[in-house]
């Protein structure tokens, strides 16, 4: 599927009400009249291109209706640091771009890092009161007994993620959890002595 410019993704995943296990719907799953591409494990997904409320609408071929609305996350940008050189022994300072009404919603900030299992992942450092500028402190970066850090020492990647979670009874039978998030990441290049 082209991903088109500036997009998003929306996707909803069917859990049984009971039990573990996912499932496929027999009918369809839409995107304001657009049929989502199902992935399995109870997975559907589509691109967007643009960033407004969506609704989803499910229909079963015995007849059965559900629908709700997806509502975006408001976006975040990461103005400092960017392409820039930061030693996380001395924190990291933030200065952000925040829209108006994101005063009190929080944002998750992590660092790209080395493999783990053949794969490079992103570790989740903290979460912190979204704000135009703050600092993420040393403490928020060692390591602890329970929780070993790898960085990469060099050319690397921070993320800052602002993301909500809403839980809802629908019609008293299901439950649905609506997860937004907008992030941004800007490449670094990172120094640190042992955390």
């Amino acid at each position: 599927e082209d991903w088109p410019d500036q997009g998003s993704l929306v996707s909803i995943t069917l859990f049984k009400a009971q039990g573990l296990g996912a499932f496929e719907i027999d009918g369809s799953v839409t995107l304001d009249g657009k049929e989502m591409k199902y992935y399995g494990n109870g997975l559907y997904a589509i691109s967007v291109a643009d960033n407004s409320t969506k609704t989803i609408i499910i229909k079963t071929s015995t007849g059965e209706t559900t629908s709700f609305d997806v509502i975006p996350q408001k976006p975040v940008k990461i103005l400092e640091p960017r392409d820039s050189k930061i030693n996380l022994n001395n924190g990291v300072h933030f200065k952000l771009d925040n829209p108006p009404g994101t005063e009190n919603t929080m944002v998750r900030v992590s660092v790209y890092s080395k493999p783990t299992l053949f794969q490079k992942s992103w570790h989740s450092i903290d979460f912190f009161r979204s704000q135009n500028e703050f600092t993420v402190p040393l403490a928020s970066f060692a390591s602890t007994a329970d929780n070993k850090y790898d960085y990469i020492d060099g050319s690397s990647y921070i993320l800052v993620e602002r993301v909500s979670m809403e839980t809802k009874s629908k019609n008293g039978i299901c439950e649905m959890r609506n997860i937004s998030s907008y992030y941004d990441y800007a490449p670094v290049d990172i120094s640190y002595n042992d955390l």
